[in-house]
């Protein structure tokens, strides 16, 4: 219980999830076994005590965010870990979208098929049984999040219910089928346990350290390895020609461009604020360079085709109008028509200046 009261400490959600999974997972332990675990409850308060006293505190004295505004933070910025039909959004740069979903389904086909041989096989009191019951404990919170989903109640997924499981499921299925193979292969030969962990250990630490000799060996940031040279040209000039102060409109999808050009935006997706007050701030900045249309409808997610073709399509008495509010150059297509005074110009991507020099 002190393990899951260090969770909960970590974030409160994990730790919470983890404590329904332990007492589903209590049903199927013995009576004797149950009640040692509930003993040992007051640990968890112990060792959680700074993070869920913190949390408690803070509910009490503050205000904190309304309902609306935690689905917006939570549900529309990252639907890609709340909604099951964005769990495949970003399709990571040279892996084609069929190899990302072969990948999920055949995780979950993986899972599936050893956590139903290990129900089947395993013995009652075995560590490995007890651990499966801790795995389907959190198989029950995925099928509560997919219950929700169906039901189009969006904003429940706000707390995050499958991204414990997501975790959990897999990782347990993985030492489960390591457990059996080791028994079913190894205990009657030795020699055999040991050569094999010492080529499994031998091959990971290949794999690790060559991975780490490419990544010191690269001449640019981790950050950017995604980045195309276009973009990394652009960025190296607004670096280079720009004031530091500068505050640039851009593509609030776009990561890291204040991490690589070393400059401010206007408004971004990456990080948003936390008080009530100031996350009505960034969604009215969002909602201007949607040309002041709403895009997320308090159900599901942003509305990403509609907001880009209306971000590229800002006019510039539009740009103009948010130079009143801070900004001073606006990034977009290199092929951008209007009378904006134009810095920067590469193949791809363009700089303009909203204000006069």
């Amino acid at each position: 219980m002190a393990i899951f009261g260090g969770a909960a400490t970590f974030h409160p959600l994990v730790g919470g999830y983890s404590v329904i999974a332990l007492l589903f997972s209590l049903f199927f332990f013995n009576k004797k076994e149950s009640l040692g675990i509930i003993k040992t409850s007051p640990f968890f308060a112990l060792s959680g005590w700074p993070g869920i006293g913190i949390i408690i505190y803070n509910l009490v004295t503050s205000k904190g965010a309304s309902g609306s505004i935690a689905d917006l933070i939570y549900v529309a910025r990252h639907p890609h870990h709340m909604i099951p039909a964005d769990f495949i959004r970003y399709v990571h740069k040279g892996i084609p979208e069929w190899a990302d979903y072969t990948l999920l389904i055949g995780n979950l086909v993986f899972c599936a098929v050893v956590f139903v041989t290990a129900f089947i096989r395993l013995k009652k009191d075995t560590s490995e049984r007890k651990l499966l019951y801790y795995a389907l404990g959190s198989f029950v919170l995925f099928i509560l999040g997919l219950i929700i989903y169906f039901a189009g109640q969006y904003h429940l997924l706000k707390y995050y219910i499958f991204r414990f499981p997501d975790v959990i499921i897999p990782f347990t299925a993985y030492i489960l089928f390591v457990s059996a193979a080791d028994k079913m292969v190894f205990i009657s030969k030795p020699r055999f346990s040991i050569a094999t962990a010492i080529a499994i250990i031998s091959i990971t630490g290949i794999l690790f350290g060559w991975t780490s000799v490419k990544l010191a060996g690269m001449d640019r940031p981790v950050s950017t390895l995604n980045e195309s040279s276009e973009k990394l040209e652009m960025y190296t000039w607004i670096k280079s020609n720009t004031p530091d102060e500068s505050v640039f409109i851009i593509d609030p999808f776009i990561d890291n461009f204040n991490i690589t050009a070393e400059r401010a935006q206007f408004v971004t997706l990456k990080h948003i604020p936390q008080s009530e007050k100031d996350v009505m701030e960034w969604y009215s900045r969002l909602k201007k360079l949607n040309r002041g249309e709403d895009f997320y409808d308090g159900k599901i997610s942003f509305r990403f085709g509609e907001f880009k073709s209306n971000f590229r399509n800002l006019t510039d008495n539009e740009l103009l109008d948010l130079s009143k509010e801070g900004a001073d150059y606006y990034i977009g297509s290199a092929e951008r028509e209007g009378d904006l005074e134009e810095v920067f110009k590469n193949n791809k991507w363009g700089v303009y200046r909203l204000k006069v020099k």
